[in-house]
């Protein structure tokens, strides 16, 4: 039977000492609540500016947009071809180049 390869030995476990706790970390946590506090207010100012320059905005007219032209068929004088033209537009024909209204 053939040998078996010798595993690694499992690494030590670091000591207490060696991990940062929240206390030490760069924040202190008097200073993570100011900032939090500070984060806060801001935002309350920015929802306050936001609410107030929409009252401001003047409302759009309730009237309603025209409905787009129906389309119409065009049928080219040139060659006989048909093709689909938005109401009051010019189209080119497809086969001969002609210009359709």
């Amino acid at each position: 039977m053939a040998a078996q390869p010798a595993r690694p030995a499992p690494a030590p476990a670091p000591s207490s000492d060696s991990y940062s706790s929240y206390e030490h970390s760069n924040n202190e946590p008097d200073q993570v609540d100011e900032l939090l506090d500070a984060i806060n207010r801001r935002a309350k100012e920015l929802n306050q500016q936001r609410k107030a320059a929409s009252r401001s905005t003047p409302e759009t007219s309730a009237t309603p947009s025209p409905p787009p032209p129906e389309p119409k068929t065009a049928v080219c004088k040139n060659c006989g071809a048909s093709k689909n033209v938005a109401g009051g537009e010019k189209a080119v024909c497809d086969y001969c180049g002609t210009v359709l209204s």
